[in-house]
């Protein structure tokens, strides 16, 4: 199996989990918060020795709080009726992130986004964002004290989906072994 290095764009103590997860599956993690890795490819484009982003293949945005309130309504162009909703937000993150992701986006790299990361994918696209879920539905996902709220998951082989690129770099990452029964659920948007 080739060794992979891929990207986890987050803050290093909320990258634990996801770093454990690229070294188990037998590839290299390489975490960032800063646009460094950006700017050292731009300086080195004419230099011989390849820089690091030009030796990651996959992107990862990892889950985390709520996506600043003004960047959602200028990616997706919606108002966004309550912005006292938001928690946790971590607005340089978010541009941090956003860099890195029109980088593999105009690159024709893959990117995966857990949680908050397919909303910053969605918001990107200029999807549109619930910025807070009708109390009804929170009730499935919030956060309850001493204890998430979990559902079930269920495997389904990516050879099912042969037209895709890196699909071995994704099986890896995949491998039915190491899929948990539940996922948490911790979200309101």
């Amino acid at each position: 199996m080739a060794i992979h290095f891929i990207l986890i764009v987050g803050r290093n103590k909320d990258t634990v989990n996801y770093r454990k997860a690229v070294l188990e599956s037998g590839h290299i993690p390489i975490v960032t918060d800063t646009l460094n890795l950006l700017t050292e490819s731009k300086q080195q484009q004419d230099a011989l020795s390849p820089c690091l982003l030009s030796r990651i293949e996959l992107l990862i945005l990892p889950g985390g709080g709520d996506i600043a309130p003004d960047i959602l309504q200028d990616y997706t162009h919606q108002n966004i009726p309550n912005p006292t909703c938001f928690s946790d937000i971590d607005r340089e993150l978010d541009l941090v992130q956003l860099a890195y992701l029109t980088y593999f986006y105009k690159k024709h790299l893959p990117v995966i986004g857990i949680c908050k990361g397919m909303q910053l994918i969605n918001t990107y696209f200029g999807g549109t964002l619930l910025s807070d879920m009708p109390l009804s539905a929170k009730r499935f996902h919030a956060y309850q004290q001493y204890k998430d709220n979990y559902h079930t998951c269920q495997y389904i082989p990516l050879d099912t989906y042969a037209p895709f690129p890196n699909l071995s770099l994704l099986q890896s990452l995949y491998r039915t072994n190491k899929l948990p029964e539940t996922i948490k659920r911790a979200h309101h948007q």
